[in-house]
């Protein structure tokens, strides 16, 4: 296809996000595996939640003539590059722990010509940012497709973390088959233990005037454990905007019945809750937490092993995404997906490759200095003490 037509056009703030909704809904139907991170409802609460400076935040769309192809959301934000905490521009959600940032794009065509036009839009604003710093971008998502398909001396990647992902999309009974023998057996084991104490019972809450009180019941119980008052203040009642946005998410998802929490029970009473999100043939988890009281019995586990079943018996649900990547994940055998930090130089003066060279000297190599200084201070503490 001739990309002669191709060119990058601008919508900043709500009134943007506004005027991109009925195209940003028919690119998220073209497209093949949309996640929750696409979703227009997400970025509308992350934006009505974390109130950025409206003029802080735009919406590049990519247009063939008249019709938008693809969307990239991006926000201006002070981040790291080399030594020096500078401004940057980023994607959308930036604030949001744990969501994984990509682009809205269903062609294989836009793919090819995006973040090279992003990018040089973004270098031409005045008095902008000189760099595009993207943090948690999953492999085989739309970005990375778009930077496989870019010249590779135009970015810079750096691993940051990873993200588990179940394969549900077969019986409860071949999950557990492929599950190691000894998450099998600590989950048989907190079963027994559990009913000595009581029963329990899994309840899977969608019904919309449900789902508010199921949500307060998990910010209560978040805030009993570790992450409440006696512990390191992690818990969403610390975090206004944070809790805004999973309220705001909660009511927007459970108006169209794609969000579900889970609640697990021991005698009527919560010790684990789970906050998941369905957008198309995946459930995402984005928040769980449990009893502290009871990690005997390791109520998250049970909880999380009721969801994954849920997951298996739905024939619509290929998918469950764990989002995050724990250690307690690795008896199931999910699939585990690296992502990045990815790093695209736009100075107006300096040529990219020699940017992108010189990060990836300080990315890769950077900390051999500091160990070689590091082992000569030892080496004359240790000679000063034998002394």
């Amino acid at each position: 296809m001739m990309t002669a037509n191709w060119k990058i056009q601008e919508f900043v703030g709500p009134e943007g996000l506004q005027q991109l909704e009925t195209d940003w809904l028919r690119l998220i139907d073209e497209m093949e595996q949309p996640g929750f991170q696409h979703e227009y409802e997400t970025h509308r609460a992350y934006y009505a939640s974390f109130s950025p400076v409206d003029d802080n935040y735009h919406f590049l769309a990519l247009m063939d003539d008249s019709q938008v192809r693809a969307i990239c959301p991006v926000e201006r934000m002070l981040k790291s590059v080399f030594r020096g905490t500078r401004s940057t521009w980023t994607l959308g959600n930036p604030r949001v722990h744990g969501v994984f940032l990509d682009l809205i794009c269903p062609s294989d065509d836009a793919m090819k010509v995006f973040m090279p036009l992003v990018s040089k839009y973004l270098a031409k604003m005045q008095g902008c940012a000189n760099w595009l710093v993207i943090d948690q971008v999953l492999e085989g998502s739309v970005l990375w497709k778009c930077l496989m398909s870019s010249n590779q001396i135009s970015y810079s990647l750096d691993q940051c973390g990873e993200s588990d992902v179940l394969n549900c999309d077969q019986s409860f009974e071949s999950f557990l088959e492929s599950s190691s023998t000894s998450q099998n057996r600590s989950l048989s084991k907190a079963r027994r233990r559990s009913q000595k104490i009581g029963t329990l019972s899994h309840r899977c809450v969608t019904a919309q005037i449900a789902l508010t009180r199921a949500f307060d019941t998990f910010v209560e119980l978040e805030f009993s454990g570790k992450k409440g008052e006696l512990g390191n203040r992690g818990a969403l009642r610390y975090k206004p905007d944070q809790l805004k946005f999973y309220r705001e998410l909660v009511r927007e998802f459970g108006k169209q019945g794609r969000c579900e929490i889970h609640i697990l029970e021991l005698e009527n009473r919560c010790i684990a809750a789970e906050i998941c999100f369905k957008t198309g043939a995946e459930l995402s988890s984005l928040k769980i937490c449990y009893s502290e009281s009871d990690r005997r019995i390791a109520p998250g586990f049970l909880l999380l092993e009721g969801v994954a079943e849920r997951c298996c018996v739905d024939p619509e649900i290929e998918r469950f995404n764990l989002v995050s990547h724990q250690h307690w994940h690795q008896g199931w055998r999910p699939e585990t997906i690296p992502a990045h930090t990815v790093y695209i130089p736009l100075h107006r003066y300096l040529p990219a490759a020699i940017l992108v060279w010189l990060l990836n000297i300080r990315l890769n190599y950077g900390h051999i200095p500091k160990r070689i200084i590091r082992s000569l201070l030892l080496k004359k503490f240790y000679e000063k003490v034998s002394l």
